[in-house]
């Protein structure tokens, strides 16, 4: 019915029913230990990811550190070409200043920094 008058138009719609069967997740919960002690043992005891947690945990550290290792060559190759780079920088300002005090273009060099003479 819409406004009071047929339409004739259906709508689809899911009607759940009770099911007896909960999903609790026991690694989740602030009080888990309450729920396991509630619970019987074979429902709340922890499932190993590793058959050998051992021979899994050098496995895992081998292969960590191996591209840990190429992080570090990386990081470094960056590091030195930054390095690089700033010193050149830092090379081409040098040459400036000194460019400037040789065509007399600095009038005072104090504490504070370079007062340079602008022509006008």
């Amino acid at each position: 019915m819409q406004e009071q008058k047929e339409s004739g138009q259906t709508e689809k719609y899911v009607e759940h029913k009770a099911v007896d069967q909960y999903l609790v997740n026991t690694h989740a919960f602030h009080n888990a230990h309450l729920i396991r002690t509630a619970l019987p043992r074979d429902l709340t005891r922890p499932l190993h990811y590793a058959q050998d947690r051992q021979k899994h945990h050098n496995e895992l550290a081998t292969l960590f550190r191996e591209t840990q290792d190429s992080k570090r060559v990386a990081n470094a190759q960056k590091a030195a070409e930054r390095k690089k780079k700033n010193e050149a920088e830092k090379g081409k300002k040098r040459r400036r200043v000194e460019d400037l005090i040789d065509a007399g273009d600095v009038i005072d060099d104090d504490a504070e920094g370079m007062t340079m003479a602008v022509d006008v």
